[in-house]
């Protein structure tokens, strides 16, 4: 770490880490296990208090190298799924967040992340074939090569904004208001095993209100508006990104509401 200034620091960390293999889920299944993934982190970034406090501002930029990824996943016409090593991966980004309180009672803030991700090296299972146990199955994995693609399941852009306005009402009581946005961007659901693509899941946005009343560190009384738009998204698939799962998880409609909470 580095001060270079009051309220403004700078800093550089390597940190890594590992993952241990295991046995398949499914007994007998051939190959029988999987080995353990390493990741090594290398970021440099900033952290400040600005404007006499009021405001602050963070900034990360970092790049990972990750080997012998562990995933689930299945092979195309498969009934069954196990967990492979695909070889190595790179991924690299920057993360910036702000917040700010511009004014008495009013405080701004948000964030945005950016994502660079490439397979380096795919690697099939250890084996060519694998063999279900139960059915008897085998299906071949050999033939194909995802290196040069983006990692499932990692979008490009994210973020969000949001806006809070805080007014006093007596000695005791507070009003207040939120506003929050948030984005994220289209994340590639890449390959299944046997080389067949996925299919994306879009990009989506939301906006969330509330309003209440408060008396601070004792109760608080809250009305909300969850995704107000109404917007329906898909937020992930059953599987991870490297499967062939035919079920996608959607996002909650609009919910409308109101929630008391007490401190003791």
């Amino acid at each position: 770490k580095w001060e270079p200034v009051p309220d403004i620091n700078l800093y550089g960390v390597v940190s890594t880490g590992y993952r241990p293999g295991g046995l398949q889920l499914t007994g007998g299944l051939t190959p029988p296990s999987f080995g353990p993934e390493n990741l090594t982190n290398y970021e440099i970034g900033m952290k400040s208090f600005l404007f006499d406090g009021k405001a602050s501002l963070n900034i990360a930029l970092f790049h990972m190298d990750w080997e012998e990824i562990q995933i689930g996943t299945r092979a195309p016409g498969a009934t069954f799924g196990f967990t492979d090593n695909i070889g190595e991966a790179e991924v690299r980004g920057v993360e910036i967040d702000f917040i700010a309180r511009p004014v008495e009672g009013l405080t701004v803030g948000g964030g945005m992340a950016y994502l660079d991700t490439e397979i380096l090296e795919f690697l099939d299972s250890s084996s060519n074939v694998i063999t279900d146990p139960q059915s008897g199955q085998s299906v071949e994995l050999g033939g194909f090569d995802r290196a040069g693609f983006p990692l499932p399941r990692t979008a490009e852009y994210s973020g969000n904004a949001f806006a809070e306005y805080t007014r006093p009402l007596t000695g005791a009581l507070d009003a207040f208001g939120r506003i929050m946005w948030v984005y994220n961007g289209e994340q590639p659901d890449t390959f299944i095993v046997g080389g067949q693509d996925g299919r994306p899941l879009k990009k989506w946005e939301r906006v969330d209100l509330r309003f209440g009343v408060e008396a601070p560190d004792d109760w608080r009384f809250e009305v909300y508006g969850e995704n107000i738009f109404d917007e329906i998204y898909a937020t992930g698939k059953t599987g991870n990104g490297f499967s062939i799962a035919g079920q996608y998880v959607v996002s909650p409609p609009r919910q409308i509401g109101a929630r008391f909470t007490k401190q003791f």
